[in-house]
């Protein structure tokens, strides 16, 4: 069973890093779910090229986590939705943007709208 994040290129230009040889390019600013190995991957490589950029060093836990924190969100899915979604993006099958309503929990009973989180689809370059 695979684990999902999101992962966001918050910059505001496109980045683009190879896995295993295949190339992979996220547009600035936007979000896809990936298996968590993949998602740490490149939020690694995209705050590398964040820091360099600024001129800061690679080495200060606190700045790259807070970088970390803009790239990198657990899915909060259930691990059969998550492990289909996983499959998809590694098989580079292209997935259909849904919208997926979840029932607020009760611990946050003072907010009256759902949850909508929009699922998001990243291509390997050929």
């Amino acid at each position: 069973m695979y684990k999902a994040f999101k992962f966001t290129n918050f910059s505001k230009e496109d980045f683009s890093w190879n896995y295993d040889k295949a190339p992979f390019t996220f547009k600035a600013g936007k979000t896809v779910v990936l298996k968590e190995e993949l998602a740490r991957f490149f939020a690694k490589h995209l705050i590398d090229r964040e820091l360099i950029k600024a001129n800061k060093a690679f080495n200060v836990i606190s700045e790259r986590a807070k970088l970390e924190e803009k790239c990198l969100e657990d899915t909060n899915i259930s691990s059969e939705k998550e492990e289909m979604l996983v499959m998809e993006v590694m098989n580079n099958e292209e997935v259909e943007e849904e919208v997926v309503e979840e029932e607020v929990e009760e611990e946050f009973a003072d907010i009256k709208e759902p949850v909508v989180e929009p699922k998001k689809v990243i291509k390997k370059k050929k």
